[in-house]
C-alpha cells in the first residue's frame, strides 16, 4: 500500500500475479468449489492495460529456398566472335527462336571478351543488356556467365524457357 492507503496498479499486478501462481484456492462460501486462477488476458484487463493482451505463440517453419537445377552441358552454340554491336541482334533472336523450337533448354552465346575491340569491350556488354531485355520480357528463363572450362567471361550460358 502506498501511503494514501491505496494500491497503486504495480502493486494489485503483483497481488494478483502472486495469487495466480500460488495455485487454486478454495472458496470460504463453498467448500466444494474451487477458484481457478484468473488468466493472462483478465490480469491484463483488470491491470489496465487493455489492448495489450499477450499475444499467442505462432510456430514459425522456415523453408530454405529451392536451389535452381539447370542442365550441366549446353546443346547448341552461337559464337558471335567478329559481329560489331548492330549485327548481333537478328543472329541471337534467330538463334534462341531456333533453339527453342528445337526443344534445346540449355545453350551457349559467346560474345567474347573484347580483347581485340579499340577502347576496350564493345559487344558483349550489348548482349548482356539485350539478354537482361528478354528475361524481363520472359523470352528467356535466365543467363550466366560460363564456367571457365566453357570459356569463361567471354561466353554466356543462356537458359531458355
Amino acid at each position: 500500500m502506498n501511503t494514501f492507503g491505496a494500491y497503486n496498479r504495480e502493486e494489485a499486478w503483483k497481488d494478483q500475479f502472486a495469487k495466480s501462481v500460488a495455485g487454486p484456492e478454495v472458496d470460504a462460501t463453498d467448500e466444494n468449489e474451487v477458484k481457478t486462477p484468473p488468466s493472462f488476458a483478465d490480469l491484463f484487463a483488470e491491470s489496465g492495460m487493455i489492448g495489450h493482451e499477450p499475444k499467442e505463440e505462432i510456430e514459425t517453419v522456415v523453408k530454405k529456398p529451392k536451389r535452381r537445377v539447370y542442365p550441366t552441358k549446353w546443346e547448341a552454340q552461337l559464337d558471335l566472335h567478329g559481329e560489331t554491336t548492330t549485327s548481333y541482334k537478328p543472329l541471337l533472336l534467330r538463334f534462341i527462336c531456333d533453339s527453342r523450337t528445337s526443344g534445346f533448354t540449355f545453350v551457349r552465346v559467346s560474345p567474347g571478351v573484347g580483347k581485340h575491340s579499340e577502347n576496350g569491350p564493345k559487344l558483349r556488354p550489348e548482349v548482356v543488356k539485350y539478354l537482361a531485355k528478354l528475361v524481363e520480357n520472359s523470352t528467356i528463363k535466365d543467363f550466366r556467365t560460363a564456367k571457365p572450362r566453357d570459356g569463361g567471361y567471354g561466353a554466356l550460358y543462356v537458359y531458355l524457357r
